[in-house]
């Protein structure tokens, strides 16, 4: 069995009944397939869209992009978890008009970490190289505020809350269950089963 060729025609099948899948990492080319997919459901009609999610994170930079299309979108995008909801897919659940996880959901928060690569030369000079070094850390300090901010926006946590909950994911790997995500405000319900077809 071609498990490409399948995952392709699966989603597919999906998205004709207004579902668009999140399965895996939040990498630049799923986020753009699920960036289209929104926009292109949004041109048929305005009936509900399900975002099925199961994703432990990613690139926070495409997250922003589809956080943003699902804030716009005139169809209401309901967020399904189905699986893992770690990192930057917590942040992606937080845009959706609605926010559901299956009971044998979990959910991760940590701090935004910065995974892009760092290049110098052996001859770089070290003030060159702190400059660069300030200003990762300048823009992943914005990038945390942001999420922080989007987390208090929608769980009506404080941010020294929300970052509880984050030390406790990086240093004890502290995991939350979908009842315990619903009682943070992470989700609005918690379900036992959902309609795909």
């Amino acid at each position: 069995m071609d498990l490409k060729k399948t995952s392709e025609e699966t989603a597919e099948k999906l998205l004709a009944r207004r579902i668009i899948l999140i399965d895996g990492k939040l990498e630049p080319d799923l986020m753009r397939m699920v960036r289209f997919g929104i926009l292109r459901l949004n041109t048929e009609s305005v009936d509900d869209i399900k975002l099925l999610i199961n994703s432990s994170g990613g690139n926070v930079t495409m997250m922003n992009l589809v956080f943003d299309v699902i804030k716009l979108s005139k169809a209401r995008v309901v967020g399904i978890v189905n699986g893992a909801c770690d990192s930057a897919a917590v942040t992606l659940l937080q845009a959706c008009h609605v926010r559901l996880a299956t009971r044998g959901s979990s959910f991760f928060m940590h701090f935004v970490s910065h995974d892009g690569d760092f290049f110098f030369k052996s001859n770089t000079p070290t003030s060159k190289i702190n400059r660069k070094l300030k200003t990762r850390i300048e823009s992943s300090k914005k990038v945390q505020r942001y999420s922080e901010n989007i987390l208090c926006q929608r769980t009506g946590l404080t941010r020294i809350e929300i970052r509880r909950y984050m030390i406790d994911g990086e240093e004890n790997g502290a995991r939350l269950d979908a009842e315990e995500a619903k009682a943070i405000g992470l989700v609005d319900n918690v379900i036992d089963s959902f309609e795909l077809f």
